[in-house]
């Protein structure tokens, strides 16, 4: 895990990418309790030094189930964004926000840290090789096995 004082001048000179997404249309109430949740982690990124001018809210998923990356756009383009060496931060209110098919998760994660873009899950800030975080969730798992990251008993939406 990494502390705010990791993060260096050229990574405020990338992206934050906020990533919201709601995989299931829930009653008004409980989802833009959810959706404000997850777009409020752009004023975290905003806190640990980035201007709001390169902090991108990415919320085109909203409505899709997490359990393939395949018809996200959003994820799509998260990972295209990785991929060019754009971002420096993707910020999500809990890991399962990234989706529940690992392989596709652990992809992400690869991409990543291949580009030194850093992960903050619940306001914690990671690299994807910080195995403390995401070795027990991702390696430890069957290929293609789903991950629940909330407490046992509490259950999660997809």
């Amino acid at each position: 895990m990494h502390t705010v004082s990791s993060i260096q001048p050229w990574h405020l000179e990338k992206l934050a990418l906020v990533y919201v997404r709601q995989s299931s249309i829930q009653p008004a109430t409980s989802t833009s309790t959810s959706m404000e949740l997850q777009r409020s982690l752009a004023d975290q990124a905003r806190q640990w030094g980035w201007p709001a001018s390169r902090v991108q809210i990415i919320a085109d998923d909203f409505g899709v189930c997490g359990s393939h990356s395949s018809p996200r756009e959003g994820f799509r383009q998260i990972r295209h964004l990785i991929e060019r060496g754009e971002v420096a931060l993707v910020l999500v209110s809990d890991l399962s926000r990234l989706g529940r098919d690992l392989a596709d998760v652990d992809n992400l994660l690869r991409i990543a840290t291949h580009h030194e873009t850093m992960i903050a899950v619940n306001d914690q800030l990671f690299s994807p090789g910080d195995t403390e975080i995401f070795t027990p969730r991702l390696h430890n798992r069957p290929a293609g096995d789903h991950f629940n990251t909330e407490p046992p008993g509490k259950g999660s939406a997809s």
